[in-house]
């Protein structure tokens, strides 16, 4: 299994680098200490058994030699040390006893020296210890309390780590979210920025720049909205101007009908400017309000603007009271049918459905128009932007975007797709109670 997520695999790395060191730790020193016990164990039974049979080897006649049976007599009764470690006995120079021929290394063997009862010197050469088995030693004390309370305390440390850096990322990750869907006021943890380590940097660069984000925004926003208000003098100059024209002239020329088409379209263009601005700057203002009553009377709007059309409302509700902005909703559905009016033929039906989804409110408009290209669904909801670059068409291709930034109040989203049976399908998804 792939580990992803970062908290587990700081966790892991530091779990086992914190086990892997116990092991070795715990191997090195049971090895110098059981070895170096193990030595002096060895030496002490040899010193032992070997003085009590050159004791008795020194109360027998001269002529009668040492042999191994003294040793066997007098070794131990285990295998760990016994007579066959001893290689040979000297007394001075000396050779009183020697084991049977074999090509031993010097590395092999070791000696000691000892002195008899009777004040003679010995040297005895015996064969090196092999050292025990520590690793098998080890494991049988895995289960030992002592190490449990180890693996505990290396879990609970590699914890406490893990969580120590990967918290503050997650704080750091939620901000840019919160940030990311509009909320322009979003702070950063004041913890966070005070921390004098990496972590604390990290915090500091996203709030700079996050602060310069705003900045830019909300001049961009200023602009926008000042722009639109200082075109309407000179736009309604304008108007003034080929309204007096017109009436000076007898007969109405098309280039004065003309410049009044495109001074109202300018017109409409700068409310929706305004309106766009007003919606990214302003607060929602939630109340309690009847959805089906407001979809029914944009609906009806559109109706009486367009009577040849045909809307299909589907709620199988008779009221649904929600807490929104009735002004935001209202502004989004509008838009929304009106585009829908735009590219359904007139012996279309435009559909229109409300239906729950879990705690959420699920608005559905559907026109049965060409669809949208694909490549086009993700970037319709974006200002100024329309479907093919048609930069000269009737829509300004601010509708979506008014939308979608009024879901986004709600705390909801706003989807696009092509239905499979043809047409464009919008759904607008938000909380029921929104916080």
């Amino acid at each position: 299994m792939r580990i992803k997520r970062l908290f587990w695999k700081i966790f892991a790395a530091f779990w086992l680098v914190s086990i892997c060191i116990m092991i070795a730790t715990s191997y090195a020193i049971l090895a110098s200490v059981e070895t170096e016990k193990f030595r002096n164990q060895y030496e002490k039974t040899l010193r032992n058994f070997t003085e009590r049979a050159i004791d008795h080897y020194e109360g027998l006649p001269e002529e009668k030699p040492f042999k191994r049976s003294l040793l066997r007599r007098y070794g131990p009764p285990h295998n760990l040390v016994n007579h066959q470690h001893v290689v040979s006995i000297k007394r001075n120079d000396e050779v009183i006893f020697r084991r049977d021929s074999d090509s031993l290394r010097d590395e092999q063997t070791f000696q000691f020296k000892l002195t008899s009862a009777k004040g003679n010197r010995y040297t005895v050469e015996a064969l090196t210890p092999r050292p025990p088995r520590h690793l098998i030693n080890m494991l049988q004390r895995v289960n030992t309390l002592q190490f449990f309370i180890i693996l505990f305390a290396s879990t609970l440390v590699s914890f406490l780590l893990s969580w120590s850096i990967t918290r503050p990322l997650k704080k750091l990750g939620a901000a840019s979210r919160q940030f990311a869907q509009g909320d322009l006021q979003t702070a950063i943890d004041k913890k966070l920025l005070h921390r004098a380590d990496e972590l604390g940097d990290l915090a500091n660069d996203f709030s700079y720049m996050m602060r310069k984000i705003q900045q830019t925004i909300s001049a961009q926003k200023q602009l926008l909205h000042d722009v639109s208000h200082e075109l309407r003098a000179p736009l309604a100059r304008l108007q003034v101007a080929a309204e007096l024209i017109q009436q000076r002239e007898e007969k109405p020329s098309s280039y004065i009908q003309r410049i009044h088409a495109e001074c109202e379209r300018m017109d409409q263009l700068i409310q929706r400017i305004l309106n766009f601005a007003r919606i990214e700057e302003s607060a929602a203002n939630f109340t309690n309000l009847d959805l089906i009553k407001l979809l029914q009377s944009h609906i009806d709007n559109i109706l009486f603007e367009h009577p040849q059309r045909q809307i299909h409302f589907a709620h199988g509700m008779p009221n649904l009271v929600i807490n929104g902005d009735q002004s935001l909703l209202g502004e989004a559905v509008d838009n929304i049918l009106r585009n829908a009016c735009k590219y359904t033929p007139d012996d279309s039906v435009i559909d229109v459905e409300v239906a729950r989804r879990g705690e959420n409110i699920l608005l559905v408009i559907r026109d049965h128009g060409l669809g949208v290209a694909s490549e086009d669904l993700a970037k319709l909801a974006t200002p100024f932007y329309r479907s093919g670059n048609r930069m000269h068409g009737d829509g300004f291709g601010l509708g979506l975007s008014i939308a979608r930034r009024a879901l986004e109040k709600h705390g909801g989203k706003l989807e696009l797709s092509n239905h499979a049976e043809g047409g464009l399908l919008v759904q607008m998804e938000f909380p029921h109670q929104p916080r």
